[in-house]
C-alpha cells in the first residue's frame, strides 16, 4: 500500500467521524423542531374542533333550541376528542337593544402529545382552551 492510498483512508476516516459529531450536535434541534410542530398541528385542531362545537351550540340556540340540548350537541360534537367531564358549555342569551343574540362559550383542556415542555422552559404541559360563538337569535 502507498503513502498515497494510507492518507486518503485516514481522510475518509476523519471526515466520517466529523459527519457523525455533526448530526449529533443538530439532532436535539431537530428532533424539537418536529415535536414543535407535530403539537402545533394537534393544538390547532383542538382548538378548531372547540370552535366548530361552539358554533353549532350558538346556531342551535339561536333557532330555539334549549341550553340542555345545547349542551348536550356541543358535547356530541366534541366527543371526539374529549370526555363528557373534560367539556365545559355555557349558554347565555344577552340583549343587544333591538334584538336578542344567544352566546355559547365551550372551554376543554388541550394537552401536549410530545415531551416538548419538559424541554422549553415556560410552557406549561396542560392548559385550558377556550371557543366563543354567537348568533342572532331568530
Amino acid at each position: 500500500m502507498s503513502g498515497g492510498d494510507e492518507m486518503r483512508r485516514l481522510l475518509k476516516k476523519r471526515s466520517e467521524g466529523q459527519a457523525l459529531v455533526e448530526f449529533a450536535i443538530v439532532l436535539p434541534l431537530l428532533l424539537l423542531l418536529v415535536m414543535g410542530i407535530i403539537d402545533f398541528g394537534l393544538m390547532m385542531q383542538q382548538y378548531l374542533t372547540l370552535n366548530h362545537g361552539a358554533r353549532e351550540g350558538a346556531r342551535l340556540a339561536a333557532v330555539g333550541g334549549s341550553a340542555s340540548d345545547v349542551e348536550a350537541r356541543v358535547k356530541e360534537i366534541l366527543a371526539v376528542r374529549w370526555s363528557e367531564d373534560k367539556v365545559s358549555v355555557n349558554v347565555t342569551e344577552v340583549d343587544k337593544g333591538t334584538y336578542k343574540e344567544d352566546v355559547v362559550t365551550v372551554q376543554a383542556p388541550v394537552a401536549f402529545l410530545t415531551p416538548l415542555s419538559a424541554f422549553v422552559k415556560g410552557l406549561t404541559p396542560n392548559w385550558t382552551a377556550q371557543a366563543k360563538a354567537a348568533f342572532r337569535s331568530e
